[in-house]
């Protein structure tokens, strides 16, 4: 059944429910124990980021994970509904619990996690049936290293089963907890992607360079529709591996910046509402970048929630005080 919204996406991957203890002493692993001064609960995991932010900007999206009927991954989809996500694809099936990140605070607001991977684990490429692929006009994979079971075959057959279907698609490799990059797993399904994100340090473990252009040409031999490098301070470098090679400044003020946790999920987050609005790529670009700013001011991955308008607005003003 052809059920496409015009702009409904498909978030496939990470799901996590992220606890935040702020306050806590540097030399907390020495200690019997330790007061914390508050502790939150929040989603997060790179899929639901993205289709959080996707949802509170007004679009029409869905989620693709696998948790356990737990305290945890009960919480991840009672939150992720409330903002709009539809998570009727979320799986419950995970043997081993659902997927936590536990945040420390130290009193200089400095960040130290642990990750327990849980469902995230054994979330498969097959898993994602037809039936989704028909809800959407576009795919996002978050973290294809983290995903253990999205290489090889049944991954590339998953792209190519939602080309056929006239879906766009995006993905982010999202190698957290110092995860090697494997670029003989990754090289193979990066040409049926319209749009390949990674930040600095994932492409210099993936290319052996911190040069962005250096890298753009150790990639070119596997070339998705545009690569974009997610450089922090230093901006965007997007290129197509043709005419276009281009870079933009950030629009974060060094001043608001808070938390890093989930900035380059709300880039590629506003890069795709964006796209589905028809926008052009700069305008693409620019709003990613408003998105990553507004999430560098909060405390968690997908806790700003602006309606795209509102945010559109934000790109344009600080891109014409450049």
């Amino acid at each position: 059944m052809e059920n496409k919204l015009p702009n409904a996406v498909l978030c496939v991957g990470m799901l996590n429910c992220d606890i935040y203890f702020k306050n806590i002493p540097h030399n907390l692993m020495v200690m019997d124990t330790t007061i914390a001064r508050d502790v939150e609960m929040r989603v997060g995991g790179d899929a639901a980021n993205v289709a959080s932010n996707l949802a509170m900007m007004g679009v029409n999206v869905h989620l693709c994970a696998n948790v356990t009927n737990d305290v945890f991954g009960d919480f991840g989809c009672s939150t992720l509904e409330a903002v709009g996500v539809d998570t009727s694809y979320i799986y419950h099936t995970s043997t081993s619990g659902s997927a936590t990140s536990l945040f420390f605070f130290d009193p200089e607001g400095q960040k130290h996690s642990a990750s327990f991977w849980g469902g995230n684990r054994t979330l498969e490429p097959t898993q994602v049936t037809d039936e989704m692929l028909s809800c959407a006009r576009h795919m996002h994979i978050g973290s294809f290293v983290n995903l253990q079971k999205f290489f090889g075959e049944p991954a590339i057959d998953l792209l190519k089963r939602a080309k056929a279907k006239g879906l766009t698609i995006s993905a982010d490799i999202s190698a957290g907890g110092g995860k090697p990059i494997q670029y003989d797993k990754i090289a193979p399904m990066m040409p049926y992607c319209d749009m390949f994100t990674m930040n600095e340090n994932e492409m210099y473990t993936l290319t052996g360079t911190r040069d962005e252009e250096e890298a753009a040409k150790k990639l070119s031999v596997c070339a998705p529709g545009l690569l974009i490098l997610k450089l922090g301070a230093r901006g965007v470098y997007v290129t197509d591996f043709k005419d276009l090679n281009a870079h933009y400044p950030t629009l974060t003020r060094p001043e608001e910046v808070i938390d890093t946790t989930g900035a380059g999920d709300s880039f590629n987050s506003g890069f795709i509402a964006s796209q589905l609005a028809g926008l052009s790529l700069d305008e693409c670009i620019m709003v990613g970048s408003a998105c990553s700013a507004l999430c560098l001011n909060n405390k968690g991955a997908s806790n700003w929630g602006f309606a795209f308008e509102d945010v559109l607005a934000m790109a344009r003003e600080r891109a014409a005080a450049l």
